[in-house]
């Protein structure tokens, strides 16, 4: 059995592994990256269609995407959850109600990671 990347030639060497749009359209949950200063999505996993019925692409295409699908009585807590793990570049997880595309309130949990870029 030939391993993969190896040649007969040459001695076999790792295959360097990237995290793929496909391999992130395998995970059971949504995947997505926003930006800290406007909160305006960047990128929004496929699944977030077959989960909620919405366009990953309205995601970052609508400025206020998430603050307008989160239900009222939860955006409140749910921002300053987000504003303090911005705050202390931190992780953190919240739960909240998410309006999907079909009308229906559903219950959310969303665990994030905050990531500081460079310059």
């Amino acid at each position: 059995m030939a391993e993969i990347g190896a040649s007969p030639t040459s001695s076999p060497r790792p295959v360097p592994v990237t995290p793929s749009v496909d391999l992130i359209g395998t995970l059971p949950g949504i995947i997505w990256e926003a930006d800290g200063t406007d909160h305006r999505m960047a990128y929004v996993s496929p699944r977030a269609r077959d989960i909620l019925g919405l366009d990953p692409d309205e995601w970052s295409a609508v400025r206020d995407f998430w603050e307008e699908h989160v239900h009222p009585d939860d955006l409140e807590g749910t921002t300053a959850v987000v504003e303090a793990a911005l705050e202390a570049l931190q992780a953190a997880t919240c739960e909240y109600r998410f309006l999907d595309g079909g009308g229906a309130y559903r219950h959310i949990r969303d665990t994030f990671q905050v990531l500081q870029r460079g310059e």
